[in-house]
């Protein structure tokens, strides 16, 4: 689905069910609530798990052990590649 989808966000969000959990890029996000509350602050959470694209095992684990949690961190919360979108609004 990544190859014809050319996007991992629009294949993510095609395997989620909606009813549970949504997708949203900060662009999106912004786009949704700025009609209805004043945006304060948008940050971006993930877990180690989520970058390491393998099924879970043995293998997975091991690559888990070797990256370091501060690079995971970097990566998720800094670099925004997290899939936790948290946000600060304000009522309008």
């Amino acid at each position: 689905d990544l190859f014809k989808t050319k996007s991992l966000h629009k294949t993510v969000q095609k395997h989620t069910d909606g009813a549970f959990a949504r997708y949203y890029t900060i662009s999106e996000w912004s786009f949704l609530v700025s009609r209805y509350f004043n945006l304060r602050d948008i940050r971006i959470y993930g877990s180690k798990e989520e970058l390491i694209p393998l099924p879970g095992g043995r293998v997975k684990d091991v690559v888990m052990n070797i990256i370091p949690d501060g690079l995971t961190r970097f990566l998720t919360n800094s670099c925004k590649m997290g899939a936790f979108l948290v946000s600060i609004l304000e009522k309008k």
